[in-house]
């Protein structure tokens, strides 16, 4: 019988899906080839900048004098409720009625009517200095009429200012608190005394003491008195 030949077996069907998957990494670069870089980004040029930046310092500080010079001149603090003034600050102590009824004496022996006026002497912080308030009310009949002052406000500050009894109480500082027949402030108006008597002899001008004047009106517009002084 003639030999029987082996055959081969088929070969076996394989699920493509069952098959291990394989991930090809990129073939690696031959030693010495050149690799392409990212470009590197260029730097910005801060020169310009920092130049701005420093004129803008510059502005603002020049503002800032400028603004802190125009407010102290102006006093605008005060104007806008920021810092009280001297004549606002009166209050912050009981009255000497002693030292009151005194100043009424004086105003009265030299003649000046006193009616409509209220005088209030104010001891200062240590009790060692005094302020002198005078209100003026004309809905309460004040009416003035001396002689050596044309202007009220003018009067009583300086008449206040040379009183016995202001150089008897150390008062350093006057205020003159002026309101018309509606009762409605017309102006409030505070000095150094030394300043109104120094001006009352001649010793200062006018534009002297209104450099050492405060004042203020309702709608804080500026204050324009005729002391007699210089014009």
């Amino acid at each position: 019988m003639p030999e029987s030949v082996d055959q081969p077996e088929p070969p076996v069907a394989t699920d493509p899906q069952l098959e291990p998957s394989f991930q090809h990494a990129p073939a690696p670069q031959a030693h010495g080839a050149e690799t392409e870089q990212p470009p590197t980004p260029a730097r910005k040029k801060r020169g310009c900048g920092c130049a701005v930046i420093g004129c803008l310092v510059v502005f603002l500080v020049i503002a800032l004098v400028v603004f802190g010079v125009a407010g102290w001149y102006l006093r605008w603090p005060e104007q806008w409720g920021l810092v009280e003034s001297p004549a606002e600050d009166l209050f912050e102590s009981s009255p000497n009625p002693w030292a009151t009824d005194l100043l009424v004496e004086e105003f009265t022996e030299l003649g000046v009517s006193v009616e409509g006026v209220t005088f209030y002497i104010l001891p200062k912080e240590g009790g060692e200095t005094h302020i002198a308030y005078v209100l003026v009310e004309e809905s309460r009949g004040f009416t003035w009429s001396h002689p050596a002052f044309e202007n009220p406000i003018e009067g009583l500050l300086i008449l206040t200012a040379g009183s016995e009894t202001a150089s008897a109480f150390n008062i350093d500082r006057v205020a003159v608190d002026y309101r018309d027949p509606d009762d409605v402030q017309v102006a409030i108006m505070t000095a150094p005394t030394q300043a109104l008597i120094d001006f009352a002899v001649g010793t200062i001008s006018q534009d002297e003491l209104f450099n050492q004047m405060n004042g203020r009106t309702p709608d804080s517009s500026p204050i324009n008195i005729n002391l007699g002084g210089d014009e």
